[in-house]
């Protein structure tokens, strides 16, 4: 857990941010002391994993949750990558993804585990992968649970709030959540403020991240919507920023 960590290649979200890159897009890498997995590699992945400093040659996972644009348009660059490593790695990816966005000559060429809700796979000895359920656009779209022996971390996805969200996340220290909305809006497909407070205050994690942020909760400032979430839970929230860098470890800490 030592270097464990997070990277952000964007923390944006939804069709005016992506359009005008008012945020970048190119995803998230999650990178353990054995793989470099780099979850839904929007526009411009390639272009910020170089500008952050990030070797996308280490990377041994790629994770397509849904097949939204701004989720997967540099997908077929990024997994050119496990292609060229000759099955070294291997693509997580929902049906929709599988089926849309993945090129048709790849699909023999790279392993390739295709997920569902309650699908699980054995990454390594030490870490295991599990597909949550999303109410989204996409009804193949899919959340990521990843379970270490030191700790879980949930990437929520684009989703709606439904019944047994938090029931799904209840065992992960640390949920990232894509945040598209801030207080005073509702959405029956995204996660805005309101729901993102109710899936804390269910789950209790130990930390949150908040993330892909809509033209409106860019406005509203990520910062200070992380803060009252913080004050409103008891949990403690960061919001990520373009090109961030976070430590496992230092999220996991019970005091700043």
């Amino acid at each position: 857990m030592m270097d464990d960590k997070l990277i952000f290649l964007g923390t944006g979200g939804g069709r005016f941010v992506t359009l005008y890159q008012s945020r970048a897009t190119g995803g998230v890498i999650f990178n353990t002391s054995e793989e470099q997995i780099h979850i839904d590699p929007g526009p411009g992945a390639l272009l910020r994993a170089k500008e952050y400093d990030v070797n996308l040659w280490n990377t041994s996972v790629v994770c397509l949750t849904h097949k939204h644009f701004d989720h997967v348009n540099d997908a077929p660059a990024v997994l050119e990558i496990l292609r060229m490593k000759k099955k070294k790695g291997v693509l997580l990816a929902s049906k929709s993804c599988f089926e849309e966005i993945v090129p048709k000559h790849l699909k023999d060429e790279i392993s390739i585990v295709v997920l569902k809700r309650g699908s699980k796979v054995k990454i390594n000895n030490n870490l295991m992968v599990e597909a949550t359920g999303t109410k989204h656009g996409d009804s193949d779209g899919i959340g990521l649970k990843f379970k270490t022996i030191n700790y879980g971390i949930s990437f929520v996805s684009d989703t709606g709030y439904y019944a047994d969200l938090s029931k799904e996340h209840k065992d992960s220290d640390i949920l990232v959540i894509n945040l598209m909305k801030p207080k005073g809006y509702e959405s029956e497909k995204h996660l805005c403020y309101s729901g993102a407070k109710r899936l804390l205050q269910e789950v209790k994690p130990r930390a949150c991240v908040i993330t892909h942020f809509g033209i409106k909760a860019l406005k509203s400032g990520p910062l200070d919507l992380a803060r009252e979430l913080e004050r409103e839970t008891g949990i403690r929230t960061v919001a990520a920023t373009d090109g961030a860098k976070m430590s496992i470890q230092n999220l996991l800490r019970k005091a700043y």
